[in-house]
Formats: structure tokens, C-alpha cells, sequence
């Protein structure tokens, strides 16, 4: 008479292949979550340079130029005078104390002005640029460095940084 073995469970080469399979899913859920999270930044990056381009035609509006520097503060003016243009100030969302790069033409009054923020679906990731090809007055849009890009952490690589500015 012969006796059947009935299996009471998995054996210890399906339990591996099981494993392996969901290693591998996760490890692809986690590699395109990580990328939609740089693209939500950029999109942050993108509304708060927006926003800050509308306080400072508020502000030329009210005084004649825009002004010299954004930071520490978006109020635009001093002393008890001073109108609040931003309720918050902006900063990279990345680690929320980088600033945006902001650059005003010489001169008294300032009359053309540029802000950017380094983009981070490329290479350069958590660096700003320090936009010296940036031209005030040049207009809103992506911008992309192929060569011998100047990084605030000293870097030369390539990248691309949106830039916004009175059109």
C-alpha cells in the first residue's frame, strides 16, 4: 500500500520566491514614488516663485522699483511704514531654509529683476544655482545649463533652474 504525503504548507523555495517577487515591487513602487516627490517639489518651486513675482509688482506698483533683496523678509519696506507683500517667506522645499537665488539690475530705481530656484528632476538635485546667466527682465521659464554651470556648492555640473522675472 502506498502512502500520500500531503502537504501541509508552503515549501521553503516558494516562501523565497514569494519574498523576492514583493522585494522587487516595492523596490519599484519606492524608485517611481521618489520621482513624483522631485516633481512635487518643482511644482512647489514654481508657485512660490510665482507667488513672489506678484508681491514684487505689488510692491513696484506702490513704490516706483522693486527692491534690492527679498530676504530676510518679504515685507519691502522698513520701519512701521512697511507694507506685508508675502505672509511667509519662501524657501526651498527640499530642506526649507535654501533661498531662491534673486538678482536686480543696478542702479537706482530697480527696474528689472530675476528669481530662480534649481530644479530637481536632473542631476544637480539639492543645489542652487547661483543664476549668473539668469537675466533680469528675460521672462519666465525653464532654464537649462549644459556647461560649465556655477552651483552654490561649487559644482560645474548641468542642470536646469526655473526662472521668473518682470516680462
Amino acid at each position: 500500500m502506498v502512502h500520500l504525503r500531503r502537504s501541509r504548507g508552503f515549501t521553503i523555495i516558494e516562501l523565497l520566491v514569494v519574498i523576492a517577487i514583493i522585494g522587487i515591487l516595492a523596490t519599484l513602487i519606492l524608485v517611481s514614488l521618489s520621482g513624483a516627490r522631485a516633481k512635487a517639489r518643482d511644482a512647489v518651486r514654481k508657485s512660490d516663485l510665482s507667488q513672489v513675482k506678484r508681491a514684487l509688482e505689488l510692491y513696484n506698483s506702490d513704490q516706483g522699483t522693486y527692491p534690492t533683496s527679498i530676504y530676510p523678509n518679504i515685507t519691502f519696506g522698513s520701519g512701521t511704514t512697511a507694507t506685508t507683500y508675502l505672509k511667509r517667506t519662501p524657501f526651498d522645499p527640499l530642506n526649507g531654509t535654501s533661498q531662491y537665488q534673486y538678482k536686480t539690475t543696478s542702479g537706482t530705481p530697480v527696474t528689472d529683476y530675476a528669481i530662480a530656484g534649481d530644479l530637481e528632476d536632473e542631476t544637480s538635485k539639492s543645489t542652487l544655482p547661483t543664476i549668473q546667466t539668469a537675466t533680469p527682465g528675460a521672462g519666465t521659464g525653464v532654464y537649462t545649463c549644459t556647461a560649465s554651470c556655477t552651483y552654490s556648492d561649487g559644482s560645474g555640473k548641468t542642470g536646469q533652474w526655473y526662472q521668473t522675472s518682470n516680462d
